[in-house]
């Protein structure tokens, strides 16, 4: 019988390699699972961005649509619910009773945001919103939470009114995140006047005047 002397180290060298190739297979699954899901999904449900004939494969026929040839927009309705297009893209929508099926994005509930955070940030920490208002002229957007709302200018966060205080909006860029509460308070300042917005309460103080006045405020207000 003729005894393999194998070099010091070879076993451990090779089962090193089978263990790293167990792995890389893993990986390669975990990958191509991700991918199918993907698929998958995209298939059904629809977003902002989308075609029309997306909007149709997934959703159906609408009960009615509504044309503006010189604005090139279309409206789509499905019950309750609408779906606005603007050169056959979607633009945006209004789900008002849930029956769209717009891809949804679930919120994390240990972030916040502030005002001149990104949408993208906003619907990481919020969720997909249940109502979507596109201005595209003036490149402001409106995304409806329930009885909240919060406005863009050019993609960036420009304003919010937390008016059932579901909106996570943190208290300052430089406080613990971990201590912000829903209930905020925001700073807006112009020339001319300083505006600390609290949900229930908005103190006005007129520069120069020493004048300042809380105000309450019911909760649909501003709108």
């Amino acid at each position: 019988m003729i005894m393999m002397a194998y070099p010091t180290g070879y076993a451990t060298y090779h089962n090193s390699v089978s263990i790293n190739r167990i792995e890389m297979n893993k990986i390669f699954l975990i990958f191509v699972l991700i991918g199918i899901t993907n698929c998958v999904n995209s298939q059904t449900c629809f977003s902002i961005g989308d075609s029309k004939q997306k909007v149709e494969s997934i959703q159906g026929t609408p009960d009615e649509i509504t044309k503006y040839s010189a604005s090139r927009k279309e409206i789509w309705d499905y019950g309750y619910c609408k779906v606005e297009f603007q050169n056959e893209i979607v633009e945006s929508f209004r789900n008002s009773d849930h029956k769209l099926k717009v891809c949804q994005i679930e919120p994390d509930l240990n972030g916040w945001f502030s005002v001149g955070d990104s949408k993208q940030q906003v619907e990481s920490i919020q969720g997909t919103p249940d109502e979507i208002t596109a201005y595209s002229a003036s490149r402001k957007e409106i995304w409806d939470y329930g009885y909240c709302k919060i406005e863009f200018q050019n993609e960036i966060v420009e304003s919010f009114r937390n008016s059932d205080h579901k909106l996570r909006i943190c208290q300052g860029s430089n406080s613990n995140q971990n201590n912000y509460s829903a209930k905020t308070t925001e700073t807006v300042k112009t020339k001319k006047e300083s505006i600390i917005v609290d949900p229930n309460v908005f103190t006005v103080e007129f520069s120069g005047t020493g004048l300042a006045y809380n105000v309450s405020l019911p909760p649909l207000l501003g709108q």
